[in-house]
């Protein structure tokens, strides 16, 4: 009697203290989460169990959506936009100036007007040269004693003419394909070439001085050769076009060294 009264104790004892036991409950499988989307996490003991996304998840697939058509639309841009750079490079692959592949107002813009400035201010500096021509400096120059190889007298215009335009359209070349800071070395020794050329003019025939034209030009000569040499890495064919200005001017400085011993102290002022 006592036996099974201390059993039914136990046994209510047992469901009892089963009551208190925090309950758990197993979930197993998918859960489909507001989005559509399903997830599955294993718990530690190694089962399975889910959990659910935001309750507003809904609400912010909109502005995912918008992101990403924003983000999307943004790389398009950047892709075309690199095509386009790409296939400019490529159509002026293989030329100097490559206006001739392009065609429209801005390119005019960006390839003609420029060309004229630099050849421009070439002849300007020309232009000043001869402002130290004066009649009494021809009266002055016929009175020297010329060498053999002295050039006719018809021959320099058109000479200086081309050689303008030439070193115009190198100095353009190089700035167009380098940019100005990497062309700075060309643009600074063209400007001191334009300043030394007007110096020798001075010099020279205004001055009534060959020897100080002789030493002007053996500077104009060092300037000369170094533009070509800075601007042979950036262009090879705007090197090229300052090949006969280092030609004419080397010719020039024997010229000059000539008239300058053939006439020692007769020089005429």
């Amino acid at each position: 009697m006592n036996e099974n009264l201390n059993e039914k104790t136990g046994e209510n004892a047992g469901e009892n203290a089963g009551e208190n036991l925090p309950q758990t409950e197993s979930h197993s499988g998918d859960t489909h989460a507001p989005d559509g989307r399903t997830y599955r996490m294993e718990n530690q003991a190694g089962g399975t169990g889910t959990f659910s996304t935001d309750e507003n998840a809904e609400e912010k697939i909109p502005y995912f959506k918008k992101l990403y058509e924003t983000l999307k639309n943004e790389g398009e841009r950047s892709t075309n936009a690199a095509r386009e750079e790409l296939l400019c490079s490529a159509r002026h692959a293989g030329s100097c100036t490559g206006y001739t592949h392009c065609g429209g107002a801005d390119c005019i813009c960006h390839e003609v007007f420029p060309w004229v400035g630099f050849v421009g201010l070439t002849f300007a500096s020309g232009w000043i040269s001869s402002l130290f021509l004066q009649p009494s400096t021809f009266r002055w120059f016929a009175t020297l004693t010329e060498p053999a190889m002295m050039p006719p007298q018809w021959i320099f215009l058109p000479v200086w003419i081309l050689l303008y335009f030439l070193l115009g359209t190198s100095v353009w070349i190089s700035w167009r394909k380098a940019g100005c800071r990497r062309a700075l070395p060309v643009l600074v020794l063209y400007a001191v070439l334009m300043l030394l050329q007007i110096v020798w003019c001075y010099t020279f025939f205004y001055g009534h001085d060959p020897f100080g034209g002789f030493i002007n030009l053996i500077w104009i000569f060092g300037v000369s050769l170094l533009l070509l040499l800075a601007t042979l890495p950036i262009c090879r064919c705007a090197a090229a076009l300052l090949l006969p200005q280092v030609l004419w001017i080397f010719y020039a400085l024997v010229i000059n060294y000539q008239i300058w011993h053939l006439n020692i102290g007769g020089v005429i002022d």
